[in-house]
Parts: structure tokens; sequence; C-alpha cells
């Protein structure tokens, strides 16, 4: 272990000016050898007991966040170390309102770390910047009464952070679509926006219409435009507000309320999937989805047997989400997709004999094949051979 405290002071000053940790092994450094070491950095007053105010200062000034290694620093070490960073504010416990004032006029976000703020600190803070207006709990009227400004400056405060204009009375539409134009989501604030104001918030994200109460079939279109899935949070969509939302995606058809044959059709056009979504599909909408994609007569309860047919040419294998599929299912299957046997349940011996007829391999996906297949299977050895 470094052992420094034999040597002279010279060679202790020498050690810290190479590498400043080594005062931590220095006991009773002096204050030149805390200084060489504070200067490369003000951290390491952590390892000096009971520091001097100047070695102090010095190492607040370097760095302000070694204030929170000082004990009962004095108000000139704490304005120090707030003028070098501003976050070192909250190491400070009840820092002085001078202490709080240099530091929100510097740092106007510092305000977070000021336990119950005065409303001079809270102006102060605002006025350096806006945005820490956020960022106080319980704002004075003062504060909030921020509609006495022009409007040229609410369009500054608007642009600067959309979410400011819940602190603007009286906003324009002006300073309205400055708002949410810097944050879409911000048109939550705004109470009775114009149409103008609506759109502009929609066209940037579907979503935000779930802040709008009562918007029109215009600004519904432009929300699902931008997102289909945004048609969850309408009330009673238009047929044609529907058809725009499951055009864009066809699983927003789960969010809208007996919808029109039309839009189931236009649903699983869209996506196949979205069939499962819709209570007592019509065979009209069935055949539509299974066109789409065989297996999409998973998602269907209790399919005719021509929606049936459909699904097995379009796919052999999506026999295995039929539930006792007619013979002639079960044919139409095997001929599109021979291996498609092995998902049919005691197949007759017609259906046995398709299938290895098609590939006599197939005949290891049937349990207890008949004797006819067995034959087949003999005769075709023997001929091959």
């Amino acid at each position: 272990m470094l052992d420094l405290n034999s040597h002279t002071k010279t060679k202790q000053l020498a050690a810290v000016e190479r590498n400043g940790y080594s005062i931590g092994y220095i006991k009773d450094p002096s204050e030149r050898i805390q200084l060489a070491a504070i200067r490369q950095s003000g951290l390491l007053i952590q390892h000096i007991k009971n520091p001097s105010e100047k070695v102090q200062l010095a190492a607040t000034k370097q760095n302000g966040y070694s204030i929170k290694f000082i004990q009962n620093p004095s108000e000139k070490v704490q304005l120090a170390a707030t003028k070098q960073n501003g976050y070192s504010i909250k190491f400070i416990q009840n820092p002085s309102e001078r202490v709080q004032l240099a530091t929100v006029k510097r740092f106007g976000w510092s305000i977070q770390y000021i336990h119950a703020p005065s409303e001079r600190i809270q102006l102060e803070a605002v006025k350096q910047d806006i945005d820490s207006i956020q960022l106080i709990k319980d704002p004075c009227q003062a504060v909030k009464d921020l509609d006495t400004n022009t409007e040229a400056e609410q369009l500054a405060i608007a642009k600067r952070n959309g979410n400011n204009i819940q602190y603007i009375k009286d906003q324009s539409e002006r300073v309205q679509l400055a708002a949410v134009k810097e944050r879409d989501w911000s048109i939550q604030y705004i109470k009775n926006p114009s149409e103008k104001v609506q759109l502009a918030a929609v066209q940037k994200d579907g979503y935000n219409i779930q802040y709008i109460k009562d918007p029109s079939e215009r600004v519904q279109l432009a929300a699902v435009t931008e997102d289909g899935y945004s048609i969850k949070f309408i009330q009673n969509p238009s047929e044609k507000v529907q058809l725009v939302a499951v055009r864009k995606y066809g699983n927003s058809i789960q969010y809208i309320k007996n919808p029109y044959e039309r839009v189931q059709l236009a649903a699983v056009r869209e996506d196949g999937w979205s069939v499962g979504y819709i209570k007592n599909p019509s065979e009209k909408v069935q055949l539509a989805a299974v066109k789409g994609g065989g297996y999409y007569i998973k998602y269907i309860r209790n399919p005719s047997e021509r929606v049936q047919l459909v699904a097995v040419r379009k796919y052999g294998y999506s026999i295995q989400h039929i539930k006792d599929p007619s013979e002639k299912v079960q044919l139409v299957a095997v001929r599109k997709y021979r291996l498609s046997i092995k998902y049919i349940r005691d197949p007759s011996e017609r259906i046995q004999l398709e299938a290895v007829k098609q590939d006599v391999d197939s005949i290891q996906w049937i349990k207890n094949p008949c004797q006819a297949v067995k034959d087949y299977i003999l005769v075709h050895n023997i001929m091959t051979e």
C-alpha cells in the first residue's frame, strides 16, 4: 500500500502533482498540497478532512459537484459551486435566497431542485427559461399570468415548447398553431381549439384526436388517414371514416362497433387477420378473407363448406383449422397439398388413396391405412423395382 507520510513535503507535493489521487495517502496534507490536488479535480476534496474555505472555493470553481463533499459550505462557496454548475444546488441544504437567485438567473431549470421557491425566484427562473415553469410545483399567480405578454412574446414561448400553451391565457389561433406545430399533443391544453388547430394536431399524429371534443368528420378523416388505429377514440364514426381507417389498417376494425358490411370487406381485403375481430361475418366477408389467404379460416367460426373449399384451394394445409371438414373439402385439400392428410382425422378410403396417389410417402401420415392403400403401395413398389 502506498505510504507518503514518511516523505518530505516536497516529495508529497511532487507525488500529488503527478497524480492528484495520491492525496488520499497523505495524512494532514498542507494547504499547498491540497490545492495541487484540487487543481486536477475538484472532486478530490472528498479525500481532504476539514478543507479551508480557500480550498473549498478552488474545488467548487473547478467542479461545482464537489460541494457534495463539503460540510456546511459558506454562502461564498455555494455561489461559486452554482455558478460553475447549476445542478450543484441540489446538494446544498437550505440555500439562501441570494444563492437561489444567482442560480436560477443562470440556469432557470435549476428551480426544480429548490424547495418551495419564492415568487421572486420563480419569476427569475421563467424569465431566464420559460420552459422551467413546468418544473415548478404550484407556480404562483404572477407566473401563471403569462397572458400579459404580447402575442409576439406568446409565440416565442409556444415555439420553444408547445406545452407552455397551458400557461398562456387568451391564446390567439396563431399562438395555438405555433404550439401544436412544435409539440402536437399540446392540443390537450387548448380549450375549444378551432378546426384549423385540430387539423394541425391530428395531421401530425392521429392519436391526438383523443384530446378533441366532438371533432368534425373532416378532423376525424384527417386523424384516421394519419393513423387508422386512432378510430378507437372516435364515437360513432361515419361509414366514410370507418372505410378510411380500415383501408389504412384492417385490424383497426376491432375498435368499430357494428361495422358496415362494406367496411368489413375493406378490412379483410387489407388484412385477412382482421376477420377475427368481426362478430358473425357474412359468407361474403368470410370468402373475401380466405381469398386473401386460406389460413385466415382459422379466425372464422363455423365457416360454410363453400368458404372451406376456397380456403383449402388457396392453401391445403388450412384444413388443420377446419373442424370436421366434409369429404369433399378433404379431397380438395389432399389434391392441393398431399401432406395435408396429416391433419385429417380418420380419413376415408377414398381420401387415403388420393393422398398416396399424390405421393406414396404420405402413407406415413395415415394411422391404420386401409387394405386398399396397402395394396396400392405394394403394387407401386413392385412396379418401381
